[in-house]
């Protein structure tokens, strides 16, 4: 999902999609006065890059960003964040609990990403 930011500013930014997120995605900018949520660097995809800034800049190569044929032994076993929304949501999630805690890989084929706080989501498998 894209935030047009010509239509948002110019209601005044109601908050809407901010109350009605499912995922709790979208956040109110103040100093801007329009909603706002993570692209999935889309305007760099658009420009020739390969991945998203987050999956590149991943140190523990957690996240992975693709077409989602790419990455099926990945997704095998991954769950989604609320499916029973009904929104059909194509991003995945891995967890394992550690020494550390959590761990979460993070899955993709869309221009889309978000954080997740997990202790707020609970991951449910896809059926």
């Amino acid at each position: 999902m894209i935030i047009s930011p010509d239509k948002c500013s110019g209601s005044g930014g109601c908050r809407a999609c901010v109350t009605t997120c499912p995922y709790k995605a979208i956040h109110f900018n103040e100093d801007l006065k329009i909603a706002q949520k993570c692209t999935g660097c889309a305007h760099l995809l658009d420009n020739g890059y390969k991945v998203p800034r987050c999956v590149e800049s991943c140190p523990t190569d957690a996240l992975r960003f693709g077409e989602e044929n790419e990455l099926k032994m990945f997704i095998e076993g991954a769950g989604v964040l609320k499916p029973e929304t009904g929104c059909s949501p194509r991003v995945y999630y891995r967890l394992g609990i550690e020494a550390c805690g959590f761990r979460a890989e993070y899955f993709s084929d869309l221009n889309t990403s978000r954080d997740v706080n997990l202790g707020d989501m609970p991951l449910e498998k896809e059926r």
